[in-house]
């Protein structure tokens, strides 16, 4: 279900005497084509190219997975998936290839039935912007059709990676935030309000790069990617982050001649939290995913809910994971065991009796926490102290709190952990 591009090239000689072009020099060809190209049209400022031998992937809109460049069947193979981003992005993207063609010389395959190779829209024949809006909106149609008859507890998330794991409670969620079922339902009672709401679902439905593109750039970076947790460093992922998140913003108000509505709370919170000075618990009723708990895989054999917002203090290479916010920290190690068999618990005498226990079982895994207190000469804080087993696998979880209010919020988050082989990451 969606729409996308996919279109291919077989390498050929370059030089009448020479061989046929190796696809690393294709593909480095095409990065300096697009890198040049993005520069000239603006996404370069929200875009980012990454080559890795004879596969490369181009990022141009957050709401859309990356352009992919891959070698199959003799042939280098560029996949698009467009239905994330709407009729704009799909239009740019068959601007940009056209556009490579021309610059590197050579002639993509737009019509290749046996490879896969064709634009679902076909805007690559017609160049018709207002038949390939047709085309996303019957898309649309068919979603919504879809969508309105789906129980209304299902918390659905849409266009989002699969390991996303925001827990929410509306009817659905998307790059673009969230949404219930009425949405849904009002779109199919007359094109003039399908319209409307197709318009407000994908981010880039037009294909100007005005106030509205600009404004919808920041909002998806605001919703899907912002953790809401200050920037401790200049310069950092988090800082860097911020920055083009509030200059898409004031894009949209430059063009806009500050006549568009931007969500100036979360700009206001951004802005501090770019300088590092500020930093709140989130609330969770502002625009932003992060700011929910969200469901987290680790070692690929275990997930945990913790909030968004949590920093990740886990390095490449590290057995371990750890999350810690404002006096909170989870820290998280797992390990096989015998296949098939949960494993006892491990007793470590060096901790002493513990002062409370905690026990849970559900589908295939059963759960042991121990709360104890760190040495007073340590601060005294409460330490809970995790096992949870399944079949073949054991996890280890160590949850510190600051105080005694904290302690069943350690509880929750230790009764989360669950097996994955036992129950899906995302709800959708």
């Amino acid at each position: 279900m969606g729409l996308s591009v996919c279109v291919g090239i077989k390498p050929q000689k370059r030089f009448f005497f020479s061989r046929p072009e190796s696809f690393a020099s294709i593909i480095e060809r095409i990065a300096l084509a697009a890198g040049d190209y993005l520069k000239e049209k603006n996404p370069a400022r929200i875009a980012h190219i990454t080559v890795d031998q004879d596969a490369m992937a181009i990022g141009i809109h957050p709401a859309e997975e990356d352009v992919s460049f891959y070698v199959a069947s003799d042939h280098l193979v560029c996949s698009a998936k467009t239905s994330s981003a709407g009729p704009g992005y799909h239009a740019f993207v068959v601007d940009m290839l056209t556009e490579i063609e021309k610059r590197c010389h050579f002639k993509w395959d737009w019509d290749n039935e046996t490879l896969g190779f064709g634009d679902e829209a076909g805007y690559g024949a017609r160049r018709n912007f207002e038949m390939l809006q047709d085309a996303m909106l019957s898309y649309f149609q068919g979603l919504c059709d879809f969508l309105v008859n789906q129980d209304d507890s299902k918390s659905l998330s849409l266009s989002l990676p699969t390991n996303f794991g925001i827990q929410h409670t509306h009817f659905a969620i998307s790059p673009m935030g969230v949404w219930e079922k009425a949405f849904f339902k009002s779109a199919l009672e007359d094109a003039s309000q399908l319209r409307d709401n197709a318009e407000a679902f994908f981010p880039w439905w037009h294909s100007a790069q005005d106030a509205l593109f600009w404004k919808n750039v920041g909002l998806v970076k605001m919703w899907t990617q912002v953790k809401w947790h200050p920037a401790y460093l200049e310069g950092d992922e988090d800082e860097q982050l911020l920055t083009t998140t509030l200059e898409c913003f004031e894009k949209a108000r430059h063009l806009s001649h500050n006549t568009i509505p931007l969500p100036e709370e979360e700009i206001e919170e951004m802005r501090a939290l770019r300088t590092g000075t500020h930093c709140p618990i989130p609330n969770p009723d502002l625009m932003g995913f992060y700011r929910l708990n969200r469901r987290i895989p680790f070692s690929s054999r275990w997930s945990i809910v913790i909030p968004g917002y949590f920093y990740d203090l886990s390095e490449e290479g590290d057995s371990s994971v750890t999350w810690s916010h404002i006096g909170k920290s989870v820290s998280l190690f797992a390990y096989v065991t015998e296949p098939d068999v949960i494993p006892p618990f491990v007793k470590d005498e060096e901790l002493g009796d513990p002062v409370h226990v905690f026990n849970f079982e559900k589908d295939t895994c059963i759960g042991m926490a121990e709360l104890r207190y760190a040495p007073a000469s340590e601060g005294g804080y409460p330490i809970l102290t995790c096992q949870v087993a399944a079949p073949g696998n054991i996890s280890t979880t160590h949850i510190a709190v600051d105080t005694e209010e904290d302690i069943e919020w350690a509880v929750e988050v230790f009764k989360s952990i669950e097996s994955l082989a036992s129950h899906a990451v995302n709800p959708n």
